[in-house]
């Protein structure tokens, strides 16, 4: 079969073989071809390669061109993420030309996976890590050199808090999205009081997701 739909060949072939450039540059069992690498080189994207909770199979999720993936210059946004709350953000900030920082988290986290596939900073910690003394220090250390620091619409727990203590420790312009309900805060209230803390620092806080672009660049043109 000739396939153009990637998780389609990888779901129906116990081979596969790629061609391009008039050639069979790589071939072999889907999850040996259908890697991160092989996407760039032959198919000049990003993209998150995981597996089908389903089928077992090779999930593929493009991200973005490899031209517009990984900024060189332009200002550099520190995003606080978690749990898949900054994929999306992280995303299209790097489409916008930002560079992005993913900040501090943990292998494993869908937030990592699209940190990765961009080639954006991250402050690595093990599967289920927490934010620790060290970790926080340079998730500080990275917002300070940052030109906006943005908080995702994340929830926060014991793990990491630490995210954002690094923030208000560092200053500097901030963009945070919606609010510090109960049902975010997993902390007793010290993420409620950092979170006040930033407002009343100045902090710009939008309602959705979907602000945050036009935000961070009126704050960073």
């Amino acid at each position: 079969g000739v396939f153009h739909e990637l998780e389609l060949a990888a779901r129906d072939s116990d081979r596969l073989a790629v061609v391009a450039r008039g050639g069979v540059p790589i071939a072999g069992a889907p999850e040996e071809v259908l890697t991160a690498a092989t996407l760039r080189g032959v198919f000049a994207g990003r993209a998150v390669i995981g597996t089908d909770p389903v089928t077992g199979g090779v999930a593929v999720t493009p991200v973005l061109r490899e031209q517009v993936a990984v900024a060189e210059d332009g200002p550099e946004i520190r995003v606080i993420g978690g749990s898949g709350a900054s994929a999306r953000i992280q995303r299209e900030l790097a489409g916008a030309g930002f560079r992005v920082h993913a900040g501090a988290l943990s292998a494993g986290d869908i937030d990592f996976a699209v940190a990765e596939a961009l080639g954006a900073g991250v402050v690595a910690l093990p599967a289920f890590g927490e934010v620790d003394a060290t970790a926080e220090r340079e998730v500080a250390s990275v917002a300070r050199a940052a030109t906006v620091v943005l908080v995702s619409g994340v929830p926060f727990g014991r793990a990491n808090l630490g995210n954002l203590r690094a923030v208000r420790e560092a200053g500097g312009p901030v963009v945070l999205v919606g609010d510090m309900s109960p049902g975010r805060d997993f902390t007793g209230g010290e993420a409620a009081a950092l979170w006040d803390d930033l407002v009343r620092s100045g902090a710009t806080v939008v309602a959705e997701e979907a602000e945050a672009v036009e935000a961070i660049r009126r704050l960073a043109p």
